[in-house]
């Protein structure tokens, strides 16, 4: 079973994290906080994502990582495209047994223009063993 967005559609594996504007009006200080529900991207059977906010007030995304079909003994990494001094920034979630389908980790990151990197990692072994690269809209 495939993890659902908040909207309860089933994500497609698309090249970009794209951002889902809604059709009311918010307010002026509300209008940078964009409710952003990105297409779900998975890669084989241990890594899915997606995009849940943008914020281009503080020029922050937050982005979701879950194991896909099979639980992953180990950790998530995003590496980000390089900022203007061309330094790019990996995170990594914690190290656990992350349940296929369930718990997901989330990344707070810099809107950057380019590609980032999500990566599944075996812990034990420190293989990666699944990778998508996507952008986000804003």
């Amino acid at each position: 079973m495939y993890p659902r967005n908040r909207f309860g559609a089933i994500g497609a594996v698309l090249i970009s994290v794209g951002v889902l504007a809604g059709a009311t009006a918010a307010p002026a200080r509300a209008a940078t906080q964009v409710p952003a529900a990105g297409s779900i991207l998975c890669s084989g059977a241990y890594l899915c994502l997606q995009t849940v906010s943008v914020n281009t007030t503080n020029h922050t995304a937050q982005v979701n990582a879950w194991a896909n079909t099979k639980a992953l003994p180990g950790y998530f990494i995003l590496d980000s495209p390089p900022d203007s001094q061309g330094i790019s920034e990996g995170l990594n979630s914690p190290t656990q047994t992350w349940p296929a389908g369930g718990m997901h980790h989330t990344f707070t990151i810099e809107l950057l223009h380019g590609t980032y990197y999500m990566s599944a990692v075996w812990g034990s072994t420190n293989t990666i063993v699944g990778s998508k690269g996507f952008g986000i809209n804003f």
